[in-house]
């Protein structure tokens, strides 16, 4: 019977081992190892290193072994599951994992990782303008983070911004002008059928949002609505450090391609979730009798309107009133912006709030990017300008030093990068700029409570700036929910209590949130981890007080959600579903434990 022999190699943490597949023309295999030369076609490998008849049979192994792996290395023979190294390099790594059994890995970090999907394939754009800058970098940075592959091309003849779709398959789309809205509608990132009521509005895409809104269809099959204003995966889509902690993903994974699977995920399953595009919420109040009676669609009893617009004061359709049963506010944070008159005039047109991978491709050599902030994005940020050849400065109020918010890998990293200047317990005070486009930044001494009074212009240092990135935390997105007095917000941190950010919302018995108990019975529920003091309403994510920001806790933490908001509606089934509904039928028989 005719055999054919495929060699592979398999690389098992701490062990290479060399095998040999026999297959016969039926199709099977049968496989061999290092311990199976019998099974071996092919050259010769050389015979084990020294010794005598008398050594100990594991000595002799051990040889065997180790002769073996520098014969494999000699040979070059590309392996399925490993990078391509120089032979030097082979030597090398495989010569450390012989001598010190206990590394647990015989690679550099990252050598192995998978290249992970970030773009649309069904769609590409051209961006062309006179500059990526102002609308023109609002239409991109749109773009992008909503996973569509764009080319900017720059154009003296466009007055404003043009972008030219391309659909594989479907008709080229031209967009002209600054009209997001209209991108929005012609890439389909909505997933809506305009219902005329939902059980549940989930105001923000973030992980946490996306997370509930999951669970609320496929567990209990409420009607789901989730409106953000930005791109799917809200402030997590403009993280830039690579994810290491999250379960799945043993190589690690970055935001964008973490977040083009959720986006996957609203597109294939539009049944269990509605999705809202480039819409905020601007205002959360109580409905009235007519605007229950207008409505038919949802399970629950409308208790809750949401109004949302478009951002940036854009106006197509909007602004809409969303009304709903439940509600979970997941609005996340929003950037941080420095204290220093006139900043506003120039946001997009050489200072950033958020720094993406794509930025670092815009800069050229020797370019002076100024980092403002002192924590683990800003190093992450300047350590990917700096990797493109830019001339960095990082300015900090407080101490470079590790043990501060920054990890120490990253402290390390920066003191060892030669195009990186560090300037610590300064901030800065002045702007100056050249046609509207920032070009000059002014840095001081640092204020404080005993000194905290502005330099004069004069006492500062000048530095030309080709782009500027505000990287100084974020602050709490519930400036919507002000006028809504009912709902607790957090106006003084605890001393003490880590995670806190003012404005995010109370939940749970620092709410004082309670709904009554079933029926002839005593019991009364004191809410729950994400119940606010408005019952019906609940909060997740990095928009509720205490929470650990991270994207795995936000994921949990919105799954977590819905088994709250299940308890709330078993235990009022009575009287805040529908007649006639199935949801009631499905409660009052007890199948929603």
């Amino acid at each position: 019977m005719a055999t054919a022999l495929t060699r592979y190699r398999r690389i098992e943490s701490m062990k290479v081992v060399r095998m040999w597949r026999i297959r016969d023309e039926s199709g099977g295999a049968r496989a061999g190892s290092l311990r199976s030369p019998r099974r071996f076609i092919g050259p010769k490998p050389p015979a084990p290193l020294g010794g005598s008849a008398g050594d100990h049979p594991s000595e002799r192994r051990g040889r065997l072994k180790r002769s073996r792996i520098r014969w494999e290395l000699r040979q070059n023979v590309p392996a399925r599951w490993e990078p391509t190294y120089p032979a030097a390099e082979k030597r090398a790594l495989f010569s450390a994992c012989l001598a010190n059994p206990s590394r647990n890995r015989i690679r550099p970090p990252g050598a192995h990782r998978m290249t992970d999907p970030t773009k649309r394939t069904d769609v590409k754009a051209v961006l062309r303008a006179k500059a990526l800058e102002g609308d023109a970098f609002s239409t991109w940075r749109f773009l992008t983070l909503n996973f569509v592959d764009t080319t900017f091309k720059e154009d003296p003849t466009v007055a404003d911004v043009e972008v030219d779709l391309a659909f594989t398959p479907g008709t080229p789309v031209t967009v002209t002008g600054y009209n997001l809205p209209k991108l929005s509608k012609e890439l389909g990132l909505s997933t809506t059928t305009k219902k005329d009521s939902y059980d549940l509005v989930v105001v923000g895409g973030g992980p946490a949002g996306l997370s509930a809104a999951l669970n609320a269809g496929t567990l209990f099959g409420w009607s789901t609505l989730v409106v953000e204003d930005r791109a799917p995966g809200g402030t997590a889509s403009t993280a830039i450090n690579r994810i290491e902690n999250y379960l799945g993903f043993p190589d690690g994974i970055d935001s964008d391609a973490l977040c083009f699977r959720w986006y996957q995920q609203i597109q294939h399953k539009p049944t269990q979730f509605e999705y809202l595009s480039y819409y905020k919420a601007t205002a959360l109040t109580a409905v009235t009798q007519s605007d229950v009676e207008k409505t038919k669609d949802s399970h629950l009893i409308p208790k809750y309107k949401v109004k949302v617009e478009r951002p940036h004061d854009e106006k197509d359709d909007s602004p809409l009133e969303i009304v709903a049963g439940m509600v979970l506010i997941a609005t996340g944070v929003s950037a941080n912006k420095l204290d220093v008159d006139g900043l506003d005039a120039y946001l997009t047109k050489g200072a950033y709030l958020t720094a993406l991978p794509s930025d670092a491709k815009t800069v050229k050599k020797d370019d002076s990017v100024v980092i403002v902030g002192g924590g683990d994005t800003a190093a992450v940020a300047a350590l990917m300008f700096a990797n493109e050849g830019a001339k960095v400065t990082m300015i900090i109020r407080g101490k470079f030093d590790h043990y501060q918010d920054m990890v120490n890998a990253h402290v390390d990293q920066i003191k060892a990068q030669k195009n990186i200047t560090v300037v610590a317990e300064e901030e800065v005070h002045y702007f100056e700029a050249t046609n509207n486009e920032l070009t000059k930044v002014f840095h001081g001494r640092a204020r404080s409570q005993k000194n905290p009074s502005r330099p004069e212009q004069k006492d500062c240092t000048a530095l030309p700036v080709k782009a500027l990135y505000i990287l100084i935390g974020g602050k709490a997105n519930t400036e919507w929910l002000k006028d809504n007095k009912d709902l607790k917000l957090l106006e003084k941190k605890v001393t003490g209590w880590p995670n806190q950010i003012l404005g995010t919302v109370l939940t749970g018995p620092a709410s004082g949130s309670a709904w009554p108990g079933p029926k002839d019975s005593k019991w009364t529920s004191t809410g729950s981890i994400t119940a606010t003091s408005l019952v019906g309403v609940f909060a997740a994510g990095d928009t509720r007080d205490g929470t650990v920001r991270r994207i795995s806790e936000a994921v949990g933490e919105g799954g977590a959600t819905t088994i709250d908001m299940n308890g709330y509606v078993k235990t009022n089934h009575d009287t805040i579903i529908r007649e006639g509904k199935t949801l009631e039928l499905f409660y009052a028989t007890g199948d929603s434990e």
